[in-house]
């Protein structure tokens, strides 16, 4: 049972039937009651652990101020005030109550943080390893200068450090930044009007392998974000229509290749790479 419900629970709480029926009686019960629960909530390991391993120098105050009204009221009844007793009680589990869910809230949005930075972390590591593929596939070629793998090596162990103490706005900045320098080069690294100058082809067939190395590079990515919109059904949707289209594509491309119109199936392949891009700058990535 949650503490807010405990502690309505106990000052709600009457004597059962048959126990009897003496006002006093059933008062000092129910005053002994709320003593022993305000004792166990501000003395107990959960509640004092969870306080203790915020950062939440309010919530830390507010349970100290529980704890005293533990011993004032615990001393008034003592002194037979049972009073005084009863009013440093209540709020002494009032003041239980408030940290409680102050810990309990800033516990959820550790958590909602903690996913957040996991994510964007993968999406960097995932992105980096697609631009080193595009590297690999433009041997030659002025691409690997494009990122500094340097500086986003040293982002993301900020990052870590910064998570591994528990600090996830700062992680979640630090791994943004990784995520924006590899998503520009990858960018700038797929922007074919950029690389075409650099580009010589001996034959038309040879272009024609190079659209299916650019169209399946493009397909990697699209894999990438699929995992991503895993929680996403319109949003999976979207991609695996795309995909499905690309196939299309390809397989019309091929038959033009056989046929002997090469032009035509590098045209048509373009399209589908297009398509694929369209999709990637749908989910935030510039292309």
């Amino acid at each position: 049972m949650q503490v807010a419900a405990v502690i309505s629970f106990v000052i709600g709480m009457q004597s059962p039937p048959g126990y009897g029926t003496d006002a006093g009686t059933t008062s000092m019960r129910t005053l002994a009651s709320k003593l022993q629960l305000l004792g166990r909530l501000v003395r107990g390991d959960d509640l004092v652990r969870r306080v203790t391993e915020s950062d939440d120098e309010e919530a830390k105050n507010i349970l100290n101020r529980a704890q005293e009204l533990w011993q004032l009221a615990d001393a008034s009844f003592a002194n037979g005030d049972n009073e005084a007793a009863g009013s440093y009680a209540s709020e002494g589990l009032a003041a239980v109550t408030a940290v409680s869910r102050r810990v309990a809230d800033a516990g959820r949005r550790a958590a909602e943080d903690r996913t957040r930075y996991e994510k964007m972390r993968r999406r960097v590591l995932s992105f980096s390893e697609a631009f080193q593929r595009v590297v690999l596939e433009k041997q030659g070629q002025s691409v690997a200068g494009l990122l500094n793998m340097q500086e986003v090596t040293r982002l993301l162990n900020e990052a870590e450090r910064y998570a591994g103490n528990g600090d996830y706005n700062y992680a979640i900045e630090h791994v943004g930044h990784a995520s924006d320098l590899v998503e520009t080069a990858l960018a700038k690294a797929r922007d074919r009007d950029t690389l075409l100058h650099e580009l010589k082809f001996n034959t038309p067939e040879d272009e024609y392998e190079y659209e299916k190395q650019r169209n399946m590079s493009y397909r990697m990515l699209i894999d990438i974000l699929e995992r991503e919109k895993g929680d996403n059904p319109e949003g999976l949707e979207m991609i695996r229509t795309a995909v499905e289209e690309n196939m299309r594509i390809r397989e019309e491309a091929e038959g033009l290749v056989q046929g002997g119109d090469v032009r035509a199936a590098i045209s048509r392949l373009e399209q589908g790479t297009e398509s694929l891009a369209r999709v990637l700058r749908m989910s935030g990535l510039v292309f």
